[in-house]
């Protein structure tokens, strides 16, 4: 990997941006930033405490075996690993990644740990339960099954409890050509990679655009300074074929209606406009954009995605940041 150390630009609503440097990593003879996962996940620590005021949050990268990366997060003790070897990205649980620590969930009065240091006979609580008066069930459960609040439903709030209602979540990344990289004992990963998994969600971009590395929030005023750079013209077609993957990438992790609407993956749903995919893998800029514009607009009527314009109404053409934030929001 070639390291290519450049500016680093943040805004997190101080009066002026904060200026200082950060590295990028590039495979010989490619123009696809890296990211190395320990010096990303030390931005995104200070990201998450300067921009969503999730302060504390920090990350433990460690090579267990060659190829594969185990990165901890000690307070929740959630973790993601990486297996560059077979191309793989997994969480325990992804939402605990990211937020704060003391988030609570809502949970039924079965879910609530027992106390620690006792043993509960849920079955003869129950039992008990049952002969008091309707009101005062739950109550009675809550205080003997260690709740600290006291509910007006079944449904509680619990503190440090894993019951979210999620799942393991893996990504193969081979279906979307996308290398996740191990060298000297270092873990690299796409830089837009890594964006679409952790900054999108806070409604932050981080943004290369050839000269400097940016992270903005939505609508910052740095953007019209990240467009002052002259275009770059035509993207190389290995550029061109990781936009169209890191669009499938993001769409199937992202697009919240995907049930809905039955769509098993985007490359099958893409698939069946042959000229769309063809415009979306362009080299030219503008056909790109036109192309997204195109899959964006007509297609997801239902309000949860738009085309974003640059600064000024100019066309956002991804040949002036080597790896550019999504340009579409979907929620």
């Amino acid at each position: 990997m070639e390291k290519r150390v450049v500016p680093y630009v943040r805004d997190f609503g101080g009066e002026e941006p904060e200026r200082g440097e950060a590295s990028l990593y590039f495979m010989e003879g490619s123009d696809i930033p890296y990211v190395s996962l320990t010096e990303y996940l030390q931005l995104l620590s200070e990201a998450l405490a300067r921009h969503s005021l999730r302060e504390g949050i920090t990350y433990e990268v460690t090579q267990f075996v060659p190829h594969y990366f185990r990165v901890r997060r000690p307070d929740v003790d959630a973790e993601m690993w990486v297996d560059t070897e077979d191309n793989i990205i997994e969480f325990d649980d992804f939402n605990g990644f990211t937020q704060r620590a003391d988030v609570v969930a809502s949970v039924t009065m079965m879910d609530l740990s027992e106390p620690k240091g006792q043993e509960v006979d849920v079955d003869a609580l129950l039992e008990e339960a049952a002969l008091l008066p309707a009101e005062e069930q739950t109550a009675f459960l809550a205080s003997h099954l260690g709740n600290e609040h006291e509910p007006e439903s079944l449904f509680a709030t619990a503190a440090d409890t894993i019951n979210r209602g999620g799942a393991p979540i893996v990504l193969n990344m081979s279906e979307y050509v996308i290398d996740l990289v191990e060298q000297d004992g270092e873990c690299y990963v796409p830089l837009q990679t890594m964006n679409d998994l952790f900054m999108s969600p806070q409604y932050l971009y981080v943004i290369y655009n050839g000269e400097a590395l940016y992270c903005v929030p939505y609508q910052s005023d740095l953007m019209e300074e990240v467009y002052e750079v002259e275009p770059a013209g035509e993207m190389s077609f290995e550029f061109a074929l990781f936009n169209y993957n890191e669009l499938r990438f993001l769409l199937d992790c992202c697009y919240g209606l995907k049930d809905e609407h039955a769509i098993d993956s985007f490359a099958t749903l893409l698939a069946h406009n042959t000229n769309l995919v063809s415009d979306l893998v362009s080299t030219d800029p503008v056909v790109f954009d036109n192309a997204v514009a195109r899959l964006t607009l007509p297609i997801w009527t239902t309000g949860t995605a738009r085309f974003c314009s640059p600064p000024g109404g100019r066309i956002w053409t991804r040949s002036r940041a080597s790896t550019c934030c999504p340009i579409w929001a979907m929620r």
